[in-house]
C-alpha cells in the first residue's frame, strides 16, 4: 500500500471524486447520528455528503432510522450496537 499524505481541500476533492483505495476521516464529534448519517447513509454518498465509500444498504439505514428516533437510552444505544455489528 502506498500512503498519500495531503492537504485537506486535496483530501476532501480526491475523497468526492472516489479516487481512493482506503480513506479515513478525522470525526468531528461524537454524536452517533452525526457520524453514522454522515458516514454510511445513502443520502450522503459523496460529493454530497461523506459516504465516500458509497454504502448503500437498506438494513443498515432502516436501524440508523430507527435507532435516532428511539427516545429510551438503553435501547437506543443496543440499536446502534446492532449497527456496528451489521456493518
Amino acid at each position: 500500500m502506498e500512503m498519500e499524505l495531503v492537504d485537506t481541500s486535496t483530501f476532501n476533492q480526491l475523497r468526492n471524486n472516489g479516487y481512493f483505495d482506503s480513506t479515513s476521516r478525522l470525526l468531528p464529534a461524537v454524536n452517533p447520528d452525526l457520524v453514522l448519517f454522515s458516514y454510511p447513509h445513502p443520502d450522503n454518498i459523496a460529493p454530497k455528503g461523506l459516504n465516500g465509500a458509497r454504502c448503500n444498504n437498506p438494513k443498515v439505514t432502516d436501524l440508523l432510522v430507527k435507532a435516532s428516533a428511539e427516545v429510551d437510552v438503553q435501547k437506543r444505544m443496543d440499536m446502534y450496537l446492532r449497527f456496528s455489528a451489521s456493518s
